[in-house]
């Protein structure tokens, strides 16, 4: 395996494992491009691979979004049910 390549694949690695920020993984690349150590496709691979992260990031945080939202609403319907009984409870109570 040549250099660059190495290089490459470490820095895709890095970022799907989540050992590096895609910001800085970026920083990394433009230095090695810089350097003549990748190539400007190598670059290209690079970025490419953290723009499909952060897009897979930003879904799997609004699946999550909207799964906690969804839990809230049903809590909440739930409590107001207890609300509910709590009253009527109460009313038959003193209705005694």
């Amino acid at each position: 395996m040549k250099l660059d390549e190495f290089l490459t694949q470490a820095l895709i690695d890095s970022l799907n494992n989540d050992l590096i920020v895609p910001e800085l993984i970026t920083v990394y690349a433009g230095n090695y491009l810089a350097k003549s150590l990748i190539t400007q496709d190598e670059m290209t691979q690079v970025t490419n691979a953290i723009t499909a992260h952060q897009t897979a990031q930003a879904q799997e945080t609004s699946t999550s979004e909207s799964t906690s939202s969804s839990l809230s609403s049903s809590e909440s319907t739930s409590d107001s049910q207890s609300a509910s009984d709590s009253t009527t409870t109460s009313e038959s109570a003193s209705a005694s």
